[in-house]
């Protein structure tokens, strides 16, 4: 299981931004769907304030390691499980089951097309349930911090590097028809060189000084020593300095494919890494029709 600390610490500030934004969980009621689930970081945060967690990926690896940890923890399969399947295929992979909550940390910027993975994951959604996504804020397109990112994340497909609010207001509320839309930044972190994240110590000017300087002298990663992702993957719970995870992309993906068939062990970048780079995590969410 993937304990890079960078991603664990996004996966705890996913989840609570998460509980306070919603605001409706109920442990005897409440069932979420933890959609590119990696390996299960976001699902442990949210499971204990809900009646099941249902994790979701297509990668066979991250899905067993979710289970063997379910399993080690003394976890009842009624109260948390993954499956692999592919929700943006058949419409009935999941037989029709509905959630009060969706989430989908850090694996957006990975999908080939969101506006279809969206409308998959809003199908399951029950009345007045709620779609959270989060990801990393949009940086300037010019700035270093930018020209890392892309090279980051170009692992044999296009990434999309944040959504500004426009965006996610079009897709959410103009094209899926959700309420009670918003979209926050929540987070922030400093890039490092060897594609992790540092996050403050505290609050203040002076957290934020350390965070930044120690970002900025961490060394580069080995050649040929790919760190993996978060999702949780930050990829699935995906680490690229994300979290899937889970995935350990920093999104929350595991340092194994994602939820997105990716295998997100990249080699060092070969342009100048904007260590030190202030980096923003964004949530959205919308609601669906009572």
């Amino acid at each position: 299981m993937n304990q890079r600390p960078d991603v664990v610490e996004m996966n705890r500030r996913v989840a609570e931004q998460v509980k306070k934004v919603y605001g409706k969980f109920d442990p005897n009621t409440t069932e979420v769907l933890d959609f590119a689930c990696g390996t299960g970081l976001m699902s442990r945060h949210l499971a204990p304030l809900s009646k099941s967690v249902l994790g979701v990926d297509i990668s066979q690896g991250v899905v067993d390691v979710y289970n063997e940890e379910v399993s080690k923890a003394g976890i009842d399969t009624s109260k948390m499980r993954a499956i692999v399947k592919d929700i943006t295929g058949a419409p009935d992979e999941l037989e029709g089951r509905k959630f009060d909550v969706i989430v989908c940390s850090m694996a957006y910027h990975h999908l080939s097309s969101i506006s279809h993975t969206t409308r998959a994951l809003v199908s399951h959604l029950r009345p007045s349930g709620s779609l959270f996504v989060i990801d990393i804020h949009q940086l300037g397109f010019n700035s270093p911090a930018a020209a890392e990112l892309q090279t980051i994340h170009s692992v044999n497909q296009e990434h999309k590097h944040g959504f500004t609010e426009e965006e996610f207001r079009a897709l959410f509320v103009d094209e899926m028809g959700l309420g009670e839309f918003r979209r926050e930044v929540f987070s922030h972190a400093y890039m490092c060189a060897d594609r992790t994240f540092m996050f403050a110590e505290g609050e203040g000017e002076e957290a934020e000084r350390r965070a930044k300087e120690e970002a900025e002298r961490k060394p580069r990663a080995a050649p040929g020593d790919g760190h993996e992702h978060g999702h949780g993957h930050v990829h699935g719970n995906h680490a690229h300095g994300h979290t899937h995870d889970q995935h350990a992309h920093g999104h929350g993906h595991d340092h194994h494919a994602h939820g997105h068939g990716h295998d997100h062990h990249h080699g060092p970048s070969t342009q100048q890494t904007a260590a030190g780079a202030k980096v923003e995590f964004f949530l959205a969410v919308g609601t669906a029709p009572a």
